[in-house]
């Protein structure tokens, strides 16, 4: 069969049948702002990077790849579509061809929005675009992504075999990849790996071989609850990534998320904003029992269906549409990428809650809520409202399946479980009991440092006084650029963690 990439002239990340290549994961670009060099030079060090792992000489060995066979990436005719696009494409071939097809962005929130007349909104809205366009990759970043996966993806299926493929997923594949982040890659074997032991030997074998490569490091994580191996640099300022094998699900869930942050670039500028607020604030780490940023978005989406009939459950719909089961792992994957049809549900929905819109926004044309309000007021709803419901978080209806979600903690709280869109009673947060408290204190924080804030930046101190009360008077003057900006600053570790669970904000 011929090696080839849909467009690079010389060699093919994948192998594809012919009848069966098309496109499967939208690179989101349309959301991915181009930044400047200026800006670029400007953010963190991680996005200056520097010798690349290929730049390195990997000892000669018969199954790999000989460098006449290597892509020349500067001879693509159109670089504009994303490697992980091309790689996310074969997941047709693997799953006979039944994957969902993505299209392009249904509607965008007009620039400057504002939700009510408050300016306060419209001012959160534009530091938010702001910091978006400062993290969001650069074209530089984008090519070297693309030359990582097809070098990367070259090496594993000569280790592994002629019959494996290769898939990202991750924020590669739902589009808030930053230059920063790990990049997730699967690998798909048909068969001869169905267990974890067989999985675990695939990984040994593809470990040995990148640990030949000197400028980075293998990191076994096979006690995970997925087995998988972190490859990362020595030094920072190069790209690492997390390799699994038949973790097909996963795929399918970044594809899912991907197709809700296309509907509307308000879900990508609040999704951005929100995994930047976990990171800094210490919640974003599943490892260590807080939050995955998988985890945070599916928040964000059953937030944006659940309370503002923004967006409609794909899922539920597909079903309601009478669409054919699509069996993956004995799992049901289907979902509804009609841009007509998620219009007219969209358009139903909103119809349908007008009078529960007007009441809980002040609008019931949810077209006026900027990115500003809805992170405000995404806060405002995990902090004071939904905590106190006990329901689980899920993005399609999960009623009939009666999941449970009760586990209590101290004061009232209530055990955050997550539902797996496609696993029904399956948590993908994992939140150690012992660990929910910080993360009650740091959306109580983001919803009293967002709600108390006025039109001029000001914003009340609760966050460290210990005994804040909506009365407060004192207040801490802000330029109206840093609100956002406070937001997102890094949480002191120096406290520790009881001084931490220790501070009080306002409930409302």
């Amino acid at each position: 069969m011929e090696t080839k990439v849909l467009t690079y002239s010389k060699m093919t990340l994948l192998r594809l049948r012919r009848n069966l290549v098309r496109p499967v994961i939208g690179s989101a670009k349309a959301t991915f702002s181009s930044a400047s060099a200026a800006t670029a030079s400007s953010s963190s060090s991680c996005r200056n990077r520097g010798e690349k792992w290929w730049d390195v000489e990997l000892p000669a060995a018969d199954h790999v790849p000989s460098s006449s066979s290597s892509t020349d990436v500067g001879s693509s005719k159109n670089t504009s579509r994303s490697t992980a696009t091309r790689i996310g494409g074969t997941l047709n071939d693997f799953l006979g061809g039944q994957v969902h097809q993505p299209t392009k962005s249904l509607s965008s929130a007009s620039k400057g929005a504002k939700a009510f007349d408050d300016p306060f909104f419209s001012s959160l809205t534009k530091q938010m675009q702001r910091y978006v366009r400062k993290t969001a990759p650069t074209r530089a970043h984008e090519q070297e992504k693309d030359e990582f996966l097809v070098k990367l993806a070259k090496i594993l299926e000569s280790v592994v075999g002629d019959n494996a493929q290769v898939a990202p997923f991750g924020s590669v594949m739902n589009g808030f990849w930053t230059p920063c982040s790990d990049i997730d890659l699967c690998i798909r074997v048909p068969s001869g790996a169905s267990t974890r032991a067989a999985q675990t030997k695939i990984l040994k074998r593809v470990g040995n071989e990148l640990a030949r490569v000197s400028s980075h490091f293998i990191e076994p994580r096979f006690g995970a609850k997925v087995p998988i191996i972190h490859w990362a640099p020595r030094q920072p300022g190069m790209l690492s990534c997390d390799i699994s094998v038949n973790n097909v699900l996963a795929v399918l869930n970044s594809r899912l998320v991907g197709e809700y942050v296309r509907l509307d670039k308000r879900v990508y500028e609040v999704g951005m904003c929100l995994k930047a607020w976990a990171s800094t604030r210490g919640i974003n780490d599943r490892s260590r029992g807080t939050l995955s940023s998988f985890s945070l978005i599916l928040m964000l989406i059953h937030y944006l269906q659940d309370h503002c009939a923004l967006l409609p459950s794909l899922q539920d719909l597909a079903i309601a549409r009478n669409y054919p089961p699509v069996y993956v792992q004995g799992v049901d994957t289907r979902y509804c990428t009609d841009r007509e049809q998620i219009a007219d549900e969209i358009r139903f929905l909103q119809e349908k809650q007008k009078e529960t819109l007007l009441r809980r926004h002040g609008t019931s044309d949810v077209r006026k809520l900027s990115s500003g309000y809805l992170l405000a007021d995404f806060f405002k709803y995990y902090a004071y409202e939904y905590a106190q419901s006990g329901r689980t978080v899920a993005i399609r209806d999960v009623r009939s399946y009666a999941s449970s979600s009760g586990a209590s903690l101290s004061g009232g709280s209530t055990y955050l479980f997550i539902d797996n869109p496609f696993e029904i009673g399956k948590d993908v947060a994992n939140v150690e009991v012992s660990l929910m408290r910080s993360i009650q204190r740091e959306l109580h924080r983001g919803a009293h440092l967002l709600l108390s804030s006025d039109s001029t930046g000001t914003t009340g101190t609760g966050e460290d006084s210990g005994n804040a009360t909506e009365d407060d008077s004192e207040v801490e003057e802000f330029p109206k650029s840093s609100v956002f900006e406070k937001l997102i600053e890094p949480w002191d570790r120096g406290l520790g963690m009881n001084s931490f669970l220790s501070m009080d904000y306002p409930m409302r």
